[in-house]
């Protein structure tokens, strides 16, 4: 066997061993995700990890018939948050180190959300990408200092919280506008 031919077939042989690992992670990565971030020693508690771990009590505990609102999408809609993010393998052990997938969103939340990111002194490095335009979904990967008390996981955590609260005061903002009515109209 000629030493080109070796190189392929050692290209392959990393490339299965890569999809193994990636099969195995993921399949790992399909229960509760917030069980699997307790699970490496983090003491994080996100609103995200409270809706896994209430998930069925917040459905049943909404009255939903009064709300004309169909049960069993509401479910789904839960069930669909709870993996709308997901920490990609190759995660430090220390979780400093993390490439989150977040599905069903382009680039409008994955730059804002970078934005955000960036803003914490404690992150070296913050950068999304989106893998294919087919796919609806953004890969963000955050690295915090090893010397910060903080990991990816919560710097992400913030970073949502931020965003949620500079589009509420934007939304607030507009709206105080549009009621006090004191805006030009064109003809």
């Amino acid at each position: 066997m000629d030493q080109d031919q070796m190189s392929v077939d050692s290209d392959r042989e990393q490339n299965y061993e890569q999809e193994e690992d990636t099969m195995r992670v993921e399949k790992e990565h399909e229960g509760d995700e917030a069980d699997q971030v307790n699970d490496t020693n983090t003491n994080t508690n996100t609103d995200t990890d409270n809706v896994a771990n209430n998930a069925d009590a917040n459905v049943s505990d909404l009255n939903l018939e009064d709300s004309g609102v169909d049960q069993s999408n509401a479910e789904e809609s839960i069930d669909s948050q709870l993996h709308k993010i997901k920490i990609l393998p190759g995660a430090s052990s220390d979780l400093k180190s993390c490439t989150f997938q977040i599905r069903e969103e382009d680039h409008t939340l994955g730059n804002s959300l970078r934005y955000m990111v960036l803003r914490n002194p404690n992150v070296d490095f913050c950068g999304y990408s989106i893998p294919h335009p087919s796919e609806h979904l953004f890969n963000l990967r955050i690295q915090t200092d090893t010397n910060s008390n903080i990991n990816a996981v919560n710097a992400l955590n913030t970073a949502l919280n931020d965003l949620i609260n500079v589009s509420k005061h934007a939304l607030e903002t507009f709206q105080d506008e549009l009621e006090s009515k004191d805006y030009i109209i064109e003809y």
